[in-house]
């Protein structure tokens, strides 16, 4: 979902299985990549593998 800060409306850009978080997580640093905004996931860890942060990316990487 692609949001304003600080807000729950948003554009869905794409659907993913739970089985498909981590392609769903590269989708999203890729998209965010190109509108030049941060990542920000609310989802368990148990859920995904956390990926590194891309280089040169903006924002914190991270779960924030």
């Amino acid at each position: 979902m692609l949001s304003l800060q600080h807000s729950a409306t948003g554009l869905i850009l794409a659907y993913f299985d739970l089985d498909d978080v981590n392609t769903a997580i590269d989708f999203a640093h890729d998209t965010a990549e190109r509108f030049r905004v941060p990542v920000h996931q609310y989802l368990p860890p148990h859920l995904f593998e956390p990926l590194p942060p891309a280089a040169g990316s903006i924002g914190t990487g991270g779960n924030a």
